[in-house]
């Protein structure tokens, strides 16, 4: 458990350390979120000093696209579940099944390594007649030289699993996560995740749920990389 160190250790902290670039951030507003324990200094934290730990899995680059297998914090250590922002949002749009409604749950969380983790959970309604065969991700401004991981966590909770996501070319902004075998009425996804490498994120993306047909919701705000 973090604690808030004394004014004494502060000083000495100081005297051996210049301040994280992380420490002058402005607390948590409403629609932004900063990842980093502002009450951890420099000592013990390579995160903060600009060493970039490795994230486990495969890398997903701009313009390609990445087998989801299923990851947890036993084999992904820099996972965890210290939820910084629970953000929802619901959805209703027509398919060729026939109308489709739910919710969207965004939960951002910091990493071990002192970095937004961020996963998406869809639910669908039990009277909705269609499924939701995709999430699209707009307007993710990750950093192109730093590590972003695509997958979903198998030991959460969910019905449907995704089996590939997918990156945009160019500056790489716009995910998708395919479920190919649908979330539909009733049934739950398992958590999308996005292992980033950023440290603030803000609500300013939009996402889209997908439907067989290629059918699009109407899009709902999201948070990305700021």
């Amino acid at each position: 458990m973090n604690t808030a160190p004394t004014a004494a250790g502060l000083a000495l902290t100081f005297a051996l350390a210049a301040a994280p670039a992380w420490a002058t951030m402005e607390p948590q507003g409403p629609n932004e979120t900063v990842c980093p324990n502002p009450a951890l200094t420099t000592l013990g934290n390579e995160a903060a000093d600009g060493i970039w730990p490795a994230l486990t899995g495969t890398p997903l680059p701009p313009g390609g696209s990445v087998l989801t297998l299923g990851t947890n914090p036993s084999e992904s250590p820099e996972l965890s579940d210290e939820v910084l922002r629970s953000f929802s949002r619901t959805f209703s749009f027509n398919t060729a099944q026939g109308i489709v409604s739910g919710t969207v749950l965004q939960l951002i969380k910091r990493g071990t390594d002192q970095r937004c983790k961020t996963e998406w959970q869809v639910t669908v309604t039990p009277a909705s007649l269609g499924c939701v065969t995709a999430v699209r991700i707009d307007g993710f401004l990750h950093p192109l030289d730093k590590p972003l991981v695509a997958d979903y966590r198998d030991d959460l909770a969910g019905d449907t699993n995704p089996d590939r996501a997918y990156r945009s070319a160019g500056d790489g902004s716009k995910l998708r996560f395919r479920l190919p075998g649908g979330v539909c009425a009733g049934k739950t996804s398992r958590p999308l995740l996005l292992n980033t490498s950023i440290n603030k994120m803000v609500r300013k993306g939009s996402l889209q749920l997908q439907g067989p047909a290629g059918e699009l919701s109407p899009p709902v705000s999201t948070y990305v990389p700021k």
